[in-house]
């Protein structure tokens, strides 16, 4: 009869420690679940203008390759927007670590400004890439003037 019993009591132990493994998993599970959750609340608002980065870089790459006129300062333009494009992407990977910033309101609207700038970017480089001659300058330095403001 010992042997049955220090089996039973074995297989107790043995169900005993398989339970707490299990809640240890799902203590785990259900904190890592929201932590993601946090961090997705942070960054939901911010998956639109991720979005629209990516979209306007590549309007701008379809710009400058069909650039007929300025290759060179588009070139300039586009290499700048493609290393912030890169930069935008590092952000969204390093997500978790930048939960803070992703919860500031003026960091908010600083990506939707910066959004913007790269409407206006897309805008400028379609105009220049079309000019050519006397035309060039004068409407260079009226692009110019706007893009200033």
């Amino acid at each position: 009869m010992s042997n049955e019993k220090s089996f039973k009591d074995t297989d107790s132990l043995k169900n005993s420690r398989l339970k707490e493994a299990k809640d240890t998993i799902v203590d785990t599970s259900n904190f890592a679940l929201e932590a993601v959750s946090n961090i997705g609340e942070a960054v939901g608002p911010y998956l639109p203008l991720i979005t629209a980065v990516a979209s306007l870089t590549q309007q701008i790459v379809k710009a400058y390759e069909s650039a007929q006129y300025n290759k060179k300062s588009c070139a300039v333009l586009l290499e700048r927007v493609q290393a912030a494009e890169i930069a935008v992407q590092a952000l969204n990977r390093r997500k978790q670590e930048n939960e803070k910033n992703f919860r500031n309101q003026s960091y908010y609207y600083s990506f939707e400004r910066f959004v913007a700038i790269l409407r206006e970017i897309k805008g400028f480089i379609q105009d220049v890439t079309h000019l050519s001659g006397y035309e060039n300058l004068f409407q260079v330095f009226t692009l110019k003037k706007d893009f200033n403001n």
